[in-house]
């Protein structure tokens, strides 16, 4: 949430890290996420509340945990979304949204050629 009061047309950022590391790694993602508070409406009696927003993340990760010389390698996630919420209460009345994480690797092979692998994973709904 933002840390002060937003009006209708403006947009807020937040960015924090994520709580969680794959096991046994250390790594954990950077997000950050622009919100826009697209419209503020009053319907069947009710306050209603229109944000849509843009996240992207990247996998930090410390030293020791990153690729070798040679190589490289990333994970980022990102995302869109859209929710109405009731501003009384913050249920929410709808919401919508896609996103995904793309890894990716690059390095030399045991014969002298390249490796070279992106992995992408969507979810839609």
């Amino acid at each position: 949430m933002p840390d002060k009061a937003v009006k209708e047309g403006e947009t807020y950022e937040k960015s924090w890290t994520g709580l969680r590391s794959e096991k046994g790694k250390k790594g954990k993602f950077a997000f950050k996420q622009r919100v826009k508070v697209e419209k503020i409406e009053t319907r069947d009696g009710k306050k209603l509340v229109t944000l849509s927003s843009d996240l992207t993340g990247t996998l930090d990760k410390p030293a020791g945990e990153g690729p070798k010389p040679g190589e490289e390698a990333w994970t980022k996630c990102e995302g869109k979304t859209r929710i109405v919420l009731d501003a009384e209460s913050g249920r929410v009345v709808s919401s919508e949204g896609s996103g995904g994480v793309t890894t990716y690797f690059s390095g030399p092979a045991e014969d002298g050629s390249k490796n070279e692998v992106t992995i992408k994973s969507m979810v839609v709904g």
